[in-house]
């Protein structure tokens, strides 16, 4: 059999335009909002403020004085609006049931 040559043939492809931007737009190119950055410090914000009201509200109640009732005698029985009589337990273990 006989063998048959071919010919490597060369096809121009076109080419792509080209990219160049017109002056007017160059003029006026918009930058871009660093979202990353403003999330960032948006977040520091919000801790700052959470840690300055905690330390100012555990200031304002360290400082602040709670009224304190005077001792009174120890109740050992109370007796309800419809007369039933309960008896105090001191606290400790106990066992429930008579």
């Amino acid at each position: 059999m006989g063998e048959t040559a071919v010919a490597a043939t060369q096809v121009a492809l076109p080419t792509p335009p080209s990219r160049t931007v017109p002056a007017a737009k160059t003029a006026k190119s918009r930058r871009k909002i660093p979202w990353g950055y403003l999330g960032a410090a948006g977040g520091l914000a919000v801790m700052v403020l959470v840690l300055v009201v905690v330390v100012l509200g555990f200031a304002i109640g360290v400082t602040k004085k709670t009224p304190t009732a005077a001792p009174t005698a120890a109740v050992t029985e109370i007796t309800d609006l419809h007369g039933v009589r309960m008896a105090l337990i001191p606290a400790g273990d106990f066992e429930m049931g008579s």
